[in-house]
């Protein structure tokens, strides 16, 4: 299967792709189990990179998110500078070369991409109510189903959530203004 993505200031970089043929089904379970655990290694690798990452252009991440407040816990994806700015603000940390090693640290060290938080202003920070589980599936149906392409800041968001969980690295940078188009073939 074929996916083109044209991009502006939305930058998608595709860290790969692999078809399988027909096999018995011992090794097809097997076969599951290492294609999840690579998925997760990619995952992984472009949250490490993400929550790295200094430059203007900024690289989304899918985080699990337990809200201490409310008890809600969900998935979230955000840019790794709103995560790291969440983590300053849930942590009282500052912005000294301290305060961000620290935060670095919390990051790094997050099992799973999971974290727990409570203050309104670190939930806001990544975006914790911006969309629900519903409209996230509505927009991953839609572009399931053909050629799609975003209409605003939440609809990118939720798009970049989309392709960051399988496996696709996706970008904004915060000096330019574009489109994205996700075209499935």
């Amino acid at each position: 299967m074929k996916k083109a993505l044209l991009f502006s200031c939305f930058a998608i970089f595709l860290l790969g792709c692999s078809e399988s043929e027909e096999i018995s089904t011992k090794e097809k379970v097997e076969s599951v189990s290492v294609e999840d655990k690579s998925l997760e290694d990619t995952k992984q690798m472009i949250y490490k990179a993400a929550v790295l990452n200094e430059s203007t252009i900024q690289d989304f991440v899918v985080v699990k998110v337990f809200n201490k407040s409310t008890g809600e816990t969900k998935e979230v994806c955000t840019k790794g500078n709103f995560l790291s700015g969440a983590i300053h603000q849930e942590y009282g940390l500052d912005y000294s070369k301290e305060g961000e090693a620290r935060v670095k640290e919390i990051l790094l060290n997050s099992k799973n991409r999971t974290f727990e938080l409570s203050g309104e202003n670190a939930l806001n920070n990544i975006g914790f109510n911006d969309y629900t589980e519903e409209e996230l599936r509505t927009l991953e149906s839609r572009v399931e189903a053909g050629s799609y392409t975003y209409r605003n800041d939440k609809e990118m968001t939720m798009l970049a959530h989309i392709l960051f969980n399988k496996g696709i690295k996706s970008s904004e940078s915060s000096c330019w203004g574009g489109e994205l188009e996700y075209e499935k073939e």
